[in-house]
């Protein structure tokens, strides 16, 4: 019996020594394992990125055009149906223009009378006044020859006083003659010329005039341009000023937002994007960036963009609101975290590297790509990263779950 006594209760002795054991041990674990706060980790992999802006806006443009009745008068025609799509130029409304006609033809046969005149001055009147003082000229000097050969025969008595008189007579006729032919003429030249000058002016004008006011009782299409609504009829009577039909610009849409001041370095002319219009969210819209505003909202902080919609889709509609995203930069197979396991460090950026069963900190340099993910240098695919966490020492965590942001996502 004392041999069965003496197994028996060093068997216990043996099994004490062993929960001993395992209780150590598992104090051991709990003390330098399991007793660490499980936090987030990353596993550095190549991935590819694409930094986008996004922003809300409306359409802006094309503007729908309002096209209104320029005089009060008849409708006598409207050329397009709605829908149509009229040229450049294409007549899209006449107003009865009889009236206006009359005043042109009237216009013109006064521009051409006065025209007339003008011409026949130039080429008729002058030129006979010309040769009429050339006479009148010629006939003084005679009358100044006869004079002296008269003064000379009454000096001799070979002429009476009263043909002496009568020569000076005549003479001075002749004088009289041509200062009134030479006063008609530059009469001619001046005055006359002139005023029939001037009413050729004022008949041009008014030939301008009536072709103006012709020109406004037909209305051509201002652009190429879709026809979208027509709110008169032909025959009707209207006022200056009354809508009559919208005009859409054959245009692709361009929508207009506001973006942050700080993404103007991202920003390129040109840079591919996209838009998904409030009542079309799951339309997605191939647009580029066209325009960036020259100045930023000093009240806001952003800059006003302008994004042409290269895919004209019926449904789209001036004023529409929605959301664009510009693709500003995009990187192929490159090793990159999220930027939220990097951390300040004395003015350096640090990570916390899990190696060998513990946290190690080092520190690193790195290229942000927008405000989730960072680019990091001399950091081998592979290592895995440890989040940050406030409070905690880097002696008390280790890697909990995995983190799950997407590179694929929008940054």
């Amino acid at each position: 019996m004392d041999w069965f006594r003496s197994f028996f209760w060093g068997s216990r002795i043996r099994k004490s020594l062993t929960i001993v054991v395992i209780v150590l041990i598992l104090a051991a674990i709990w003390r330098f394992g399991l007793r660490k706060e499980p936090v987030e980790y990353y596993t550095v992999r190549p991935v590819d990125l694409r930094y986008t802006v996004l922003a809300s806006g409306s359409v802006s443009y094309p503007v729908p055009f309002e096209v209104v009745a320029p005089v009060a008068g008849e409708i006598e025609r409207i050329y397009p149906a709605a829908g149509d799509t009229v040229r450049q130029g294409a007549p899209i409304v006449q107003f009865d223009n009889r009236r206006e006609l009359q005043n042109l033809t009237i216009a013109r046969e006064n521009l051409r009378t006065a025209r007339l005149r003008v011409e026949s001055i130039l080429k008729e009147e002058i030129p006979r006044l010309e040769a009429q003082v050339k006479q009148v000229r010629i006939a003084l000097e005679q009358a100044e020859a006869e004079l002296e050969r008269t003064r000379q025969l009454a000096e001799t008595g070979s002429v009476t006083r009263q043909a002496l008189e009568a020569a000076e007579t005549e003479y001075r006729l002749a004088r009289n003659r041509l200062e009134q032919a030479e006063i008609a003429l530059r009469g001619m030249r001046t005055a006359t010329l002139s005023e029939a000058r001037a009413q050729v002016g004022i008949s041009e004008a008014q030939v301008e005039l009536a072709k103006r006011n012709l020109n406004e009782l037909s209305i051509a299409a201002p652009f190429t341009a879709v026809v979208s609504e027509i709110f008169l009829r032909e025959g009707r009577q209207v006022q200056p000023g009354l809508p009559i039909m919208i005009l859409i610009e054959v245009h692709n849409w361009v929508m207009e937002s506001a973006v942050d001041q700080n993404e103007l370095p991202f920003l390129e002319i040109g840079s591919p994007s996209s838009v998904a219009l409030d009542p079309y969210p799951r339309e997605l819209l191939d647009a580029r960036l066209t325009w960036i505003a020259p100045n930023v909202n000093e009240e806001t902080g952003t800059v006003q963009v302008r994004l042409e919609i290269v895919e004209n889709r019926p449904f789209i509609k001036y004023g529409m609101t929605g959301n664009v995203e510009i693709i500003a930069e995009r990187f192929s197979d490159i090793l990159a975290v999220p930027v939220r396991f990097i951390q300040p460090e004395n003015g350096r950026a640090a990570i916390l590297v899990w190696q060998d069963g513990r946290a190690e900190q080092r520190t690193v340099s790195y290229r942000a790509v927008g405000n989730r993910w960072a680019i990091l240098d001399s950091v081998p695919a592979g290592t895995r990263l440890l989040l940050p966490s406030p409070g905690l020492d880097n002696t008390d965590i280790r890697p909990g779950e995995e983190a799950s942001d997407r590179a694929d996502q929008p940054l």
